[in-house]
């Protein structure tokens, strides 16, 4: 059903790369990838030109109508506005009591924070307009909500622990370990690039955080999207 769904809407960027999707009421909520084979004949970020993959690969929440089996394109969201380095959004975590949802970006070590209520377009919500101000570990792709002592939560992949974070400030005030760490089971070299693997901190060949090499290579295999 969500296949013939998105192949009847259209968006600027074609969703690749769907990790997760959670229910809220009659909607549908994947947040994922946007792919496109072709670049626009002008990107500007900051004065910059975007490099190729930097305008070919963009951070997206889409909306589905579960009832009408359609992408609702007013509420679906392209969470790289105006160029900014949110990456990866991997899972939604839904604040029962309020409209705000919580996505573990996996790229940036980070978690974002939007406001959701149906028939408005999903937006960033601070804290979290820059993927820097929720840092909760390394490649987070967890999350949940704790509605009684209103905590978000994410599980830590690279970091190997589980992170709570106060949403109404933004810190982060827990770090939980999960088991042996990968000092115990990886070298040091091993270790080292397999958080340069997933993180956007340290390749060289994208500016400004936009990529890491899980982008197109997500757990080291292929995209499936065919890049001209």
């Amino acid at each position: 059903t969500v296949g013939r769904v998105f192949s009847d809407a259209f968006l600027p960027a074609f969703p690749t790369l769907m990790q997760a999707v959670a229910v809220r009421g009659t909607r549908a909520y994947l947040p994922c990838f946007g792919a496109t084979p072709e670049r626009a004949a002008r990107a500007d970020h900051g004065g910059r030109i975007l490099t190729r993959f930097e305008n070919m690969v963009q951070s997206l929440m889409v909306v589905v109508d579960m009832e009408a089996e359609a992408i609702l394109k007013a509420e679906t969201t392209n969470i790289n506005p105006h160029g900014n380095s949110l990456h990866g959004p991997y899972q939604i975590a839904f604040d029962p009591e309020t409209d705000d949802a919580f996505v573990p970006l996996y790229g940036n070590d980070a978690l974002l924070r939007l406001e959701v209520v149906p028939g408005r377009p999903v937006r960033l919500k601070a804290p979290g307009l820059a993927a820097l101000e929720i840092l909760v570990g390394g490649n987070p792709r967890g999350a949940v909500f704790d509605p009684v002592r209103k905590r978000a939560i994410t599980v830590n992949f690279s970091g190997g622990d589980v992170a709570m974070v106060d949403p109404a400030t933004g810190a982060t005030i827990a770090r939980t370990a999960l088991g042996p760490s990968d000092a115990d089971r990886l070298t040091p070299k091993a270790r080292r690039g397999k958080q340069l693997f997933y993180s956007t901190f340290s390749v060289d060949a994208a500016a400004n955080f936009w990529m890491a090499c899980a982008t197109c290579h997500p757990d080291g295999r292929s995209d499936g999207v065919t890049w001209k």
